[in-house]
């Protein structure tokens, strides 16, 4: 906080591993406060932040925040990082970028640098000068050709993110917009920085360039559509949707995962709880044909067929910036004639679908390989996610 404010409100992070940043949020805080993530959520929202300090007795204020921070990570465990459900809106803020290995020979480290560029601190320091020594706050705006096409991007992410089930992926379709302002901003900045040093220009406000171009726009798009397909790559496959299965082909298939889940005692059911109590079937790899282990968007899916078949309903609730999937089963005697049919067909008994005691279904299977409908047809794969990285 204290080097916040002496800076101005301005600061770069640079972590030589991204994830001790968030491993020390709330380190110290074994009550459970959550003090450290919400701070960091509000600079990096770059709102306004009172924090007021108890050794001094004062109470400091920042109108506008403007903190980044960047870092890297070794391959494999920005794989494990993008695997986990984003809980607390820290990865999807992420911009993440994992290209292929490249080998440097010594000898290549030792090439001096040309003299006739400009060298990146200087284009920093050009910036910084030019905010900080200006009393009012600089305000950039989109031309209009800019907005117009600002305008369909936006649409384009939305629309993208109305048609996905998968909550992970859609805080980084949200976030993702965030990142487009962003980043034409600071491509704005730099440019006309790099281009003044270049040409020699003195730092002159009224001769700055405050309006961003649809060039710089476009060029931040690519960006973000570059980091959006990266996580794409590294998180877990969309599930293979059984929209394209028929209702009898679902129960046939899935038949021993719909008894398990519908047995339960403790509806209502979150997608989450339903993974760790393996009550749903492997997903399926649209582009491999692999199975991998069942994740929070395969269980949103599986519990759409579900409510589509007429077993329950599938709600979502807000608190607060969290939003909450449920699944609740219905009665029996509240099931439609098809709905019974499905479950004749399933085998199970008026009893044994309004289950209210608590049985072996509720004990999590610690069981290595293979869904429990794979094992029952005699076949067997590995219950693993897998993807490459280099």
């Amino acid at each position: 906080m204290y080097i916040v404010y002496f800076y101005k409100l301005q600061i770069l992070a640079v972590y030589d591993e991204v994830m001790a940043l968030y491993q020390q949020l709330d380190l110290y805080k074994p009550t459970g406060s959550r003090i450290d993530k919400t701070t960091l959520l509000s600079l990096f929202n770059g709102g306004s932040w009172n924090r007021n300090f108890k050794n001094n007795k004062t109470t400091n204020k920042m109108e506008n925040t403007a903190f980044n921070y960047t870092g890297f990570i070794q391959p494999k465990f920005l794989v494990e990082m993008l695997q986990r459900e984003d809980q607390d809106g820290f990865y999807d803020r992420l911009m993440v970028a994992c290209p292929p290995e490249i080998v440097v020979p010594f000898g290549d480290l030792q090439v001096p640098m040309p003299m006739d560029i400009v060298q990146l601190y200087e284009v920093f320091k050009y910036v910084r000068q030019l905010h900080v020594t200006n009393e009012d706050v600089i305000v950039y705006t989109f031309s209009q050709e800019a907005i117009e096409t600002f305008a369909e991007m936006h649409d384009n992410l939305q629309q993208e993110k109305a048609e996905t089930n998968d909550e992970n992926r859609r805080g980084h379709l949200i976030k993702a917009i965030t990142h487009l302002v962003r980043l034409a901003g600071i491509i704005h900045v730099l440019e006309n920085a790099f281009d003044a040093l270049k040409d020699g220009i003195a730092i002159d406000i009224t001769t700055w360039n405050t309006t961003i171009s649809v060039e710089s726009l476009k060029r931040a798009w690519l960006i973000v559509e570059y980091t959006l397909k990266q996580k794409w790559a590294l998180m877990p496959p969309s599930f293979d949707v059984p929209d394209a299965t028929s209702d009898a082909e679902f129960l046939t298939k899935y038949s021993n995962r719909i008894v398990k889940f519908l047995s339960r005692s403790d509806f209502p059911i979150t997608p989450s709880t339903a993974v760790r109590y393996r009550c749903i079937p492997t997903s399926v790899n649209a582009s491999t044909g692999e199975h991998v282990k069942a994740n929070v968007e395969s269980a949103v899916a599986f519990m759409e067929k579900l409510e589509k078949l007429g077993f329950g309903q599938l709600t979502s609730q807000t608190s607060g910036r969290r939003q909450s999937t449920r699944f609740e089963k219905r009665k029996y005697d509240d099931l439609d004639e098809e709905a019974k049919e499905h479950l004749k067909k399933l085998r199970m008994s008026k009893d044994e679908f309004n289950n209210t005691e608590v049985d072996a279904y509720d004990i999590p299977s610690t069981s290595a390989g293979g869904t429990t409908d794979e094992r029952d047809n005699g076949t067997a794969s590995a219950d693993v996610s897998t993807c490459d990285a280099t």
